[in-house]
């Protein structure tokens, strides 16, 4: 059986994509009070293109730029200083 190796590239690279996850975008909560880079968040510090959430009751205090999200949800109190 004859090797045909433009058939073997596609199916090699269909397979790969598959398997490889489609951006790295997390969900992230804050949980405790504090500054946005504190480590506050439940899944790590917010990095670009996260979904992030700042949960019932908690203050988060943003004093540094933050970079590009996904989204961004307040059910709680953000406090911009600097």
């Amino acid at each position: 059986m004859k090797l045909n190796t433009s058939r073997l590239a596609i199916i090699i690279i269909v397979a790969l994509g598959a398997c490889v996850p489609h951006g790295w975008a997390k969900t992230t909560a804050a949980t405790a009070n504090g500054y946005w880079t504190d480590a506050i968040w439940n899944n790590g510090a917010p990095e670009a293109g996260d979904d992030v959430t700042i949960n019932s009751g908690i203050t988060v205090t943003v004093s540094v730029s933050t970079v590009a999200l996904n989204s961004f949800t307040n059910n709680g109190t953000l406090v911009f200083v600097g």
